[in-house]
């Protein structure tokens, strides 16, 4: 065997087993970016419904507002009333979803006084929005740890796309190609050998 054929079958053997390698790590990409992309669609929807209700409530609450102060416009009223004395204390973690670290926020709120107004001076429907209130504030933090959540994930998707594509539309197919290339100059200087020792043949033979 010439050291043509020597050198060319190890540079195959190379390319093969680089080859070997991008198909399974195309593969196991591959398969966590479609994990991610079931993990953010399926957030994304509760993403949307979450804030379609914070949006609902949120409107309905200061329907109910501008009623209540219709009926009972009294500037000592409504600044006691916005002065909600209440105190919310945030704890910040982390959490896992498909390998990645996404936030989560633990709300605490401690109410020094349930309602910061003489309920004889008051509209009952003040009682109501007060409570309403609270929950939206709740509701709007669990939803921006939700909408900071999609942002990693989608993040994340782009970063795989770019690495899954690169391997299935550019390398893979350059090794293949090379692969065939050299996998026909192996053949080629076979066939020339073969050629060669059948010519010798003959000549010896005359």
């Amino acid at each position: 065997m010439s050291q043509f054929t020597i050198n060319t079958r190890n540079e195959l053997k190379k390319k093969q087993d680089s080859l070997s390698m991008a198909k399974r790590g195309h593969s196991m990409l591959k398969q966590k970016l479609n994990e991610l992309t079931k993990a953010y669609f399926e957030l994304s929807r509760k993403t949307y419904l979450e804030r379609e209700k914070c949006r609902d409530n949120l409107l309905s609450t200061l329907d109910d507002f501008a009623l209540a102060s219709a009926h009972q416009f009294s500037p000592e009223v409504l600044r006691e009333f916005l002065l909600s004395a209440d105190i919310f204390s945030m704890s910040f973690g982390e959490s896992k979803l498909c390998g990645k670290t996404i936030p989560s926020i633990k709300v605490d709120s401690q109410n020094i006084l349930d309602y910061p107004y003489a309920f004889a001076s008051t509209n009952i429907l003040f009682d109501d929005i007060l409570g309403d209130m609270k929950k939206i504030f709740l509701s709007l933090v669990h939803l921006s740890s939700m909408e900071k959540s999609c942002d990693i994930l989608s993040s994340e998707i782009e970063s795989l796309k770019v690495r899954v594509n690169y391997l299935e539309l550019s390398l893979i197919p350059k090794l293949e190609s090379e692969i065939a290339y050299i996998d026909m100059k192996i053949e080629e200087n076979n066939t020339y050998n073969t050629i060669r020792l059948l010519k010798a043949k003959e000549l010896s033979k005359k």
